[in-house]
């Protein structure tokens, strides 16, 4: 039977989630070290995505890697360390390649955000550099490079967002417009063609990289989507679709 004071610290484990800044550097380097111990010279780039590649990271957040490797096998696989989720995606150069150059399957901004705007832990070869260099020639005939990216799933849950707010299914309303924010911020990411990362929970304070681009009152419009009145849901579900169609639209 436990005691009370290991009950305590049993309990005081399972209610503090989350791994130190020592712990995700020890993880980080053990990950680099068994990738180079495997691949040997073979191994050309490592490096973070994702929220520690952008640095507004948390105790609690994932660890997502990316590697690149001469030859081989491309593989992704899922860790666990405590409570904090761990992936590991390996490409070889040349699936890294047509990740960053095959629009035909989407072009999605955070997958490939990780291996052109990464936080490089180790590298040779210039391997990053010559990977943006493949969508830079994309990029060249811009109409051409966003009509193949833009995924235009804003318009889905746009409509969605319509029938469910006529219909009075708040519940979904509040998913719909969680959906068309963040498919709306995909594509406005493509459309500004530098912000590739833009993902997860704290879109809105990435928002802030496109201030340039982005209407000055973009965010705090926007921001109504996640509003607790479902009033307010629904006119920052419209304000974001018409601005979006606007922006895509003067960019085509």
């Amino acid at each position: 039977m436990q005691s009370g004071s290991m009950k305590k610290r049993a309990d005081e484990e399972i209610l503090i989630r989350g791994i130190s800044e020592k712990e995700r550097t020890q993880i980080v380097d053990r990950l680099l070290g068994l990738l180079k111990s495997k691949y040997e010279d073979d191994l050309v780039f490592f490096g973070l995505r994702g929220s520690m590649a952008r640095g507004d990271y948390d105790s609690i957040s994932d660890i997502d890697t990316v590697a690149v490797i001469k030859k081989g096998k491309s593989i992704s696989k899922s860790l666990q360390y405590k409570d904090i989720p761990i992936d590991v995606t390996i490409y070889t150069y040349a699936d890294a390649k047509k990740k960053v150059t095959d629009l035909s399957g989407g072009w999605w901004p955070y997958v490939v955000g990780g291996l052109l705007e990464p936080k490089v832990i180790f590298e040779k070869g210039n391997v990053i550099t010559k990977l943006n260099k493949e969508v830079d020639e994309l990029r060249s005939k811009p109409e051409n490079f966003l009509q193949e990216c833009l995924i235009g799933g804003y318009y889905e849950y746009y409509s969605k967002a319509i029938r469910d707010y006529k219909s009075k299914n708040y519940a979904m309303l509040r998913y719909d417009a969680w959906e068309l924010f963040i498919m709306a911020c995909i594509d406005l990411g493509l459309i500004n063609q530098q912000y590739y990362t833009i993902h997860g929970p704290n879109v809105l304070n990435q928002l802030n990289r496109m201030r340039k681009f982005l209407p000055i009152d973009f965010k705090e419009k926007a921001s109504l989507c996640f509003h607790d009145n479902v009033h307010k849901v629904f006119d920052g579900c419209t304000y974001i679709f018409k601005e979006t169609k606007r922006c895509a639209r003067a960019y085509l």
